[in-house]
């Protein structure tokens, strides 16, 4: 074997070996968490039984070192309606919150009937609390207050004993980032089984009490809030073919809720019709493409592959990466560097079985990066998120018992290319029409 052969032959060990533990996890938490990001704190999740002593872990980034931060817990008395005789009852939930960086931050809500959910407001002692289906609260956490917003005083009006669907009075879909709007959606006005089930969209005006009527909103979704426009949001409208019964979406639009007004805010050229929200400024879309690739004799061939499309939906920006082997791609998420993607990929094996693995892409080489450990008898992954520092956390959930969950923190690091095929995508199609 001559020297330089040797010499290769030990550089690639080398790299195999570090390529097994570049990634590997160099912290984990007892138990499974979520990360506030403004607040840099994270939030166990799922407290399904009862609040624990590290319910919230303050974060700091410069030394991925976490501290048990102290709570406190309020008793709130709600209303809600019963869908079967009508009327409303009382009854009374725990909230458990932390104030953090002037950020308030709640406990993952435990297993509590009828269901309810928070919606931040902007204020470190007061939040919106939605009971069921039946109307939203604004709730003090200093005294457990809980003031009624909407006007059900024509409650009894819209319920109907014969009828055979369920009254949805007041079901919240989202607050504004200012907390002056609440957006909720109601079937009042099609309970009458003469007529089919429908939702329409109201909004209420926590400044002034109003609240009025916005739009039918059958087959549409809420997106998002402009934000050069915290009185503007951003919704779309399903769009099945009446040919085949393909499912696309319609180019983003904006309501204004001050003037009332419909407007064009992004008139995505048809290829990117099938997308999907990756964070408030970014949808992703899968496509499949064409690709030129040099064959050994020095001709090229067309191959059909995907690309994962990622479209700043503000900028118009528009980059691509190379998935490899996975086919579905879903629960995209970009780096708070914008230098690594991770998603869910699917692939089918050679047994015909389709997997699902959690994946990263280094953007700029569109290399994918070398696996972390995924597999933990006994456990599964239930979820991801980013951390500052290109750190990404992955949630381990036990199949026997909660009380062992584990959330594994790798520090993703781009070492050498992994997958000579990948190659940087620059054949990207313009996002509008």
């Amino acid at each position: 074997m001559n020297i330089k052969r040797m010499i290769y032959l030990s550089v690639l060990i080398l790299l195999l070996n570090s390529c097994g533990s570049a990634n590997k996890h160099f912290a984990s938490l007892d138990g499974a968490y979520i990360f506030d990001a403004e607040a840099g704190a994270f939030v166990k999740y799922p407290s399904d039984f009862m609040y624990e002593p590290n319910e919230f872990l303050s974060y700091a980034s410069e030394n991925s070192r976490t501290q048990e931060s102290e709570y406190q817990t309020v008793r709130v008395n709600l209303q809600t309606h019963n869908n079967i005789l009508g009327g409303f009852y009382d009854y009374e939930i725990e909230v458990a919150y932390t104030v953090q960086n002037n950020k308030l931050i709640l406990a993952s809500v435990p297993r509590q009937m009828p269901e309810f959910d928070y919606f931040m407001i902007g204020s470190p002692d007061s939040l919106i609390i939605s009971a069921g289906d039946a109307n939203a609260y604004l709730v003090n956490l200093g005294t457990g207050g809980a003031q009624k917003l909407f006007d059900d005083s024509s409650f009894n009006n819209y319920f109907s004993r014969d009828s055979i669907k369920s009254l949805v009075f007041a079901r919240v879909m989202s607050v504004s980032p200012d907390g002056r709007y609440i957006l909720y959606i109601s079937n009042r006005a099609y309970i009458d089984d003469s007529q089919h089930n429908s939702f329409d969209l109201y909004y209420y005006d926590m400044q002034t009490g109003a609240e009025a009527y916005i739009m039918n909103f059958d087959r549409k979704e809420i997106l998002t809030w402009d934000k050069d426009n915290p009185g503007s949001f951003l919704y779309r409208e399903l769009v099945v073919s009446s040919t085949d019964g393909a499912r696309s979406f319609s180019p983003i639009l904006k309501h204004d809720i001050e003037d009332g007004q419909e407007y064009m805010f992004l008139n995505l050229n048809n290829r990117f019709r099938a997308y999907e929200m990756l964070d408030d400024e970014h949808i992703y879309i899968m496509r499949n493409a064409e690709r030129a690739v040099e064959l050994f004799d020095g001709q090229e061939e067309l191959v059909q592959t995907a690309a994962l499309y990622i479209a700043n939906i503000y900028t118009r920006e528009v980059f691509a990466v190379d998935p490899g082997r996975y086919t579905t791609v879903m629960d995209v998420k970009l780096s708070d560097s914008g230098e690594y993607l991770a998603f869910w990929g699917l692939h089918i094996n050679r047994q015909g079985l389709v997997l699902t693995e959690l994946v990263t892409i280094h953007v700029a080489s569109n290399d994918i990066v070398s696996h972390y450990e995924q597999n933990i008898d006994n456990y599964y992954i239930d979820s991801f998120y980013w951390l500052p520092d290109n750190i990404l956390a992955a949630n381990f959930i036990n199949l026997s018992d909660f009380n062992k969950d584990t959330c594994r923190l790798h520090r993703i690091a781009h070492t050498f290319r992994t997958n000579a095929f990948h190659e940087s995508m620059t054949d990207i199609p313009g996002l509008e029409e």
